[in-house]
């Protein structure tokens, strides 16, 4: 137990000194190493000032541009190095390729070049951004790792569309759909289909300047945007089928044993080729005719077979209607059935076309004579002119035209038409040459006229319809005032009408629901239109007529030379009568509904006009000779239409 506590207390003595020699040793490396570290410290400050001071005005290393490495080079050193390297890259040829074709130009052609300013700039900002901290990170990084500065490219924009430009003629083509052509031979042959190209001009620059700033191999794929045909080739070969169907044989159009032919040639100016979807996304061609064209045609065969219906007329005497001219049927050809029925047909073998042919019934027949009897019970109206004195030929036709009139039946509703009624007022349809007045750059002048004097019965039937208080849609006045159409009591000053087919015309409208009969009568002096039927109830108010303007005539007689009569022939054809401006005011009132008309003619001052003849008269014995017409009085003037009035009043009540 003894030798136990010696060795234990031995222990401890030596441990003791063990520590405190560990101490000291501790503080000795602890010193050191921290002299160490100072030192250390103090030779990378060195060493970092060292390299800021030695790049103070170059590029640091690690930087590279355009495959050239910077690192230590001051600003004109890199610029000098990249302006050699641009230089060279600029002359370099691109290949620009697209489909199979290829065209080489430079960078420099295409007015491409780099910004060598930017570049080396961009170059030497690296590493100098920010804090101290942070450019010392940053140039560690690049010293470290290495950064490549991205190309800046600078692009002509005129040079670049001018090539653009030139590339695109040779590469664009436009998008063509097959079509079918009918020849002037009449062969159909196919016009091919091409798919459309159009050089995308954004697109192909953008992949041009992409690979020149990435110093790539300066091969680019054009960028081409492609339209391929709706219409293919083959898609167009039915069509091309039924077109030459259309055209094997003329079509003919049918109607009661009568044909009209529409000819090869005449089918193809018709033919028309419409591009429809075909319900899967694509487009087909539909042969047809052009309905405009076939409607034409069809028009022109129509005018052979359409007729108005006719009217039955009627002579009014002692309450009985007795029929003057039986009513006809009416027939129209239906134009729009007859172009389907065309375009229907045109592709098939049977290749003739019954026409569609409506039947028009008249309004008035003569089976209507026994229930109107009891309509025209009453008589509405009646007026009288005098044509006394007329020369023969206008007396003839005045009782011409007024028996052509004779019998007219004017149903609910319908617009009578003067013109329409008469029929041709010409010399073939019965009527002489009489005197009329036309308009010549601006004068009045009296000349032959086909059916002078019908304008007096339009005259005498417009004053009748007046008074009755009917709706007036269309009338004319003359161009100078004609006295005997103002006689009392229904003449007034400025109530005429003139006529002169086909453009000025008389009309009124029978706004009463019974029809209306019109009676006519002549007996060598007057000319008379009374008007039968259920007399309206209405009143009819008229004012004495407004005179204006007045402009006094000539009071000079005028010779005018007729080359077509003979020597000592004369007629006084116009009598000098103050021109003025007439207002005549009309009211009807039915009830509560007031219609006022407001009828306004101008007259222009007429002259003292006798036409003598200037035509040599051969010599004959005595005793063959006749007596010549000599002149006559102004009362016998040949006072006729005129083929030209003005103002019309038209569609006024």
């Amino acid at each position: 137990m003894g030798e136990l506590k010696q060795v234990s207390a031995f222990r401890r003595r030596f441990t003791g000194r063990d520590v405190a020699l560990e101490s000291g040793l501790r503080k000795e490396i602890l010193f050191i190493a921290g002299l160490a570290a100072g030192v250390a410290f103090l030779l990378v400050i060195a060493a970092v000032l060292m390299y800021q001071f030695v790049y103070a005005d170059r590029v640091y290393l690690g930087v590279t541009a355009m495959g050239v490495d910077l690192g230590g080079d001051t600003k004109a050193e890199a610029q000098a190095r990249l302006m050699a390297q641009a230089t060279r890259y600029a002359g370099t040829p691109m290949s620009l390729q697209y489909g199979g074709k290829e065209w080489k130009a430079t960078p420099a052609e295409l007015g491409l070049r780099f910004d060598v300013d930017k570049i080396v700039n961009e170059a030497y900002e690296l590493g100098r951004k920010g804090g101290l901290s942070d450019r010392m990170g940053a140039q560690l990084v690049i010293w470290r790792a290495g950064v490549e500065v991205q190309p800046f490219a600078i692009w002509d924009q005129g040079q670049r569309g001018s090539f653009l430009s030139r590339l695109a003629r040779q590469i664009d083509q436009p998008t063509l759909d097959a079509r079918v052509i009918v020849q002037p031979d009449l062969q159909v042959r196919i016009s091919p289909s091409q798919a459309g190209r159009k050089l995308n001009d954004t697109a192909t620059a953008n992949a041009i300047e992409q690979a020149f700033v990435a110093i790539s191999a300066l091969s680019v794929n054009l960028v081409v945007d492609e339209t391929r045909p709706k219409i293919v080739d083959a898609s167009a070969q039915e069509p091309k089928a039924t077109a030459e169907k259309m055209l094997a044989a003329p079509l003919v159009l049918s109607y009661d044993d009568r044909n009209w032919p529409i000819e090869r040639k005449e089918i193809q100016a018709m033919i028309t080729f419409a591009q429809q979807d075909d319900g899967f996304g694509k487009a087909k061609l539909v042969p047809s005719l052009d309905d405009e064209k076939l409607k034409a045609f069809i028009n022109k065969v129509a005018v052979e077979i359409d007729r108005k219906p006719m009217n039955a007329r009627f002579d009014y005497s002692r309450a009985k209607l007795t029929v003057i001219r039986d009513s006809e049927d009416g027939l129209k050809v239906d134009v729009g059935a007859a172009v389907e029925a065309v375009k229907s047909q045109v592709a098939t073998d049977q290749r003739t076309v019954t026409l569609p042919v409506d039947t028009i019934k008249p309004s008035v027949s003569a089976e209507d004579a026994g229930t109107l009897a009891a309509v025209f019970k009453d008589k509405i109206e009646e007026a009288t002119t005098s044509y006394a004195g007329s020369i023969p030929e206008r007396l003839h036709n005045v009782e011409l035209a007024a028996k052509r009139l004779h019998g007219v039946v004017v149903s609910p509703g319908e617009i009578f038409s003067f013109n329409e009624e008469l029929g041709s007022a010409t010399i073939e349809a019965g009527f002489r040459t009489a005197w009329g007045i036309i308009l010549r750059e601006g004068n009045m002048q009296t000349v032959p006229s086909e059916a002078g004097g019908i304008c007096q019965v339009s005259t005498t039937l417009f004053q009748a319809i007046f008074w009755a208080g009917y709706q007036i849609e269309e009338r004319y006045w003359h161009l100078y005032w004609i006295p005997r159409y103002g006689v009392p009591p229904k003449g007034l000053t400025g109530l005429d009408s003139t006529v002169d087919a086909p453009y000025v015309d008389l009309k009124f409208k029978n706004n009463t629901s019974s029809p209306i009969l019109i009676q006519t009568r002549t007996d060598g002096k007057n000319v008379t239109f009374s008007l039968y039927g259920q007399k309206p109830t209405w009143i009819v108010k008229v004012d004495p007529p407004f005179i204006e303007d007045e402009v006094k005539a000539s009071t000079e007689t005028v010779k005018e030379e007729d080359p077509t009569q003979p020597v000592g022939w004369s007629l006084w054809v116009e009598e000098a009568h103050d021109g003025f401006k007439s207002t005549i005011v009309r009211t009807v009132t039915d009830g509560s509904d007031v219609r006022t008309l407001r009828l306004i003619s101008v007259f222009r001052p007429s002259r003292n006009v006798i036409r003598v003849g200037t035509k040599p008269v051969p010599v004959r014995p005595a005793s063959q000779q006749s007596g010549q017409q000599s002149g006559q009085q102004p009362s016998q003037q040949g006072q006729q239409q005129q083929s030209q009035a003005v103002q019309p009043t038209t569609g006024q009540r």
